[in-house]
Parts: C-alpha cells; sequence; structure tokens
C-alpha cells in the first residue's frame, strides 16, 4: 500500500510539473508559444539549417487600448487578432506572443525572399481590417 501511494505521489508530481512546465512556454490568454519557447524553437531551426523567414509583428491596437478597454474585452480583441493571424500562416509556420503586443511568426519552408514579403503583406492587410467591435462593447 505505501509503494502504490508513493507511485501515485510521483505520478501527481510529474504531471503538475509537466503542466507548471507547458504554462511557463505558453502566453497565458492566447496559449500561443511564448519569447521562451520561441527562442528554443529558433535554436532547433538554426541547427537544422532549414530555410526560414523570421517576422516579427507589433500590434499597436493592443498597445493602445491597455488602458481603455476592460481586460475581458482586451482578451477578445487579442484572440481575434490571433485568429486573424492564423488565417493568414500555413500549417509549418508558428505564430508565437512575445509580449502582450508583439507576436513572431517562423515561417519554415519559405524559400526565397519574396514569399516572405508576400506573407508580410498578407499579414499587414489583415491587421488593418477594421474588427468586428460588437462583442467588445
Amino acid at each position: 500500500m505505501l509503494v502504490r501511494s508513493y507511485n501515485l505521489n510521483q505520478q501527481l508530481l510529474q504531471r503538475h510539473y509537466e503542466e507548471q512546465n507547458e504554462n511557463a512556454m505558453r502566453f497565458p490568454v492566447s496559449d500561443l508559444p511564448n519569447k521562451a519557447l520561441l527562442m528554443e524553437m529558433l535554436e532547433q531551426v538554426v541547427a537544422r539549417k532549414q530555410t526560414t523567414a523570421l517576422m516579427i509583428i507589433t500590434c499597436e491596437t493592443l498597445r493602445d487600448t491597455a488602458g481603455v478597454l476592460k481586460e475581458a474585452q482586451r482578451e477578445i480583441l487579442l484572440l481575434t487578432l490571433v485568429e486573424k493571424l492564423k488565417s493568414v500562416l500555413s500549417p509549418r509556420m508558428i505564430l508565437a506572443q512575445i509580449s502582450g503586443y508583439d507576436f513572431a511568426v517562423i515561417a519554415n519552408g519559405v524559400q526565397e525572399p519574396w514569399h516572405a514579403i508576400t506573407l508580410g503583406q498578407q499579414v499587414l492587410t489583415i491587421m488593418s481590417e477594421r474588427l468586428p467591435i460588437e462583442r467588445i462593447q
């Protein structure tokens, strides 16, 4: 009985440790990889010598709404922007959130500079679109 209790406690501790580790590597609201996880992924990309583009995106809308919107409204806005960003990324690309209003994209598989330019233009287009604010008001 004592051994079984010890094993159960070890399993619970291991699960708790894994959950904490997972939470430490993700941005809380968006559940996107955070800066620490992004850096690890970039190290892997460099080690494998893959052709990749790195794009940093600052969303001034999120920064400007910091004192204006309530926290719940700001979270809705953040999640809406994340969905819009994901909509232009291919499944091989990774979206990370590195601050409250900064994002990064690891664009795996980008072979030519014009691919990265096209992706950047798509991101600019969707970030410039009006947001559906009915849910926020």
